[in-house]
């Protein structure tokens, strides 16, 4: 019987040498006791077998930020720019195949998925409208990577899944 993981998409967005995090808001304690209220970056996932995981990430951005995500650069492995590029072998397939900065998966906790993590840069007027969003994050915040890496190292427990 084959598992049943959720894919995701993750989305680090990135201002100048900011990175943009989030708390995490669970509306459904008994879908995840583990990270409300947790620092997270963007994360979504796909809605139907055949949306593209850029697109689930754009959808994400503007559904968990409120705010637009036109002009936005995504980057993938080796930090290159990477974009939805759509392939078919036959006449009734289609692939799309992005090279994703990061892979992530959960193993033990309470639900299983996996993300595929791409850095979001935003441009420098970009700003993100809470409350205009889906309500399921809040409270955000721009940190350099000293501090990101820092707090994740020295405060475990107040991320959600983020590799360091």
């Amino acid at each position: 019987m084959p598992l049943a993981i959720s894919p995701v998409a993750l989305g680090v967005i990135v201002r100048g040498n900011k990175i943009l995090t989030q708390s995490r808001i669970v509306q459904h304690k008994g879908y995840d006791p583990f990270y409300d209220r947790t620092y997270e970056c963007v994360g979504e996932s796909l809605n139907q077998p055949k949306e593209l995981l850029l697109d689930a990430l754009m959808r994400g951005i503007e559904e968990e930020t409120g705010a637009t995500a036109d002009g936005c650069t995504i980057f993938g492995a080796n930090f290159t720019l990477t974009y939805n590029v759509t392939t078919s072998t036959r006449r009734d397939d289609q692939y799309c195949s992005v090279e994703p900065l990061l892979v992530t998966q959960t193993v033990m906790g309470p639900q299983p998925w996996v993300g595929f993590g791409f850095m979001v840069m935003v441009p420098g007027n970009w700003k993100s409208n809470y409350g205009a969003a889906d309500g399921e994050a809040g409270s955000p915040k721009w940190w350099s990577p000293e501090h990101i890496l820092e707090s994740i190292q020295q405060e475990t427990k107040k991320w959600m899944g983020l590799p360091v």
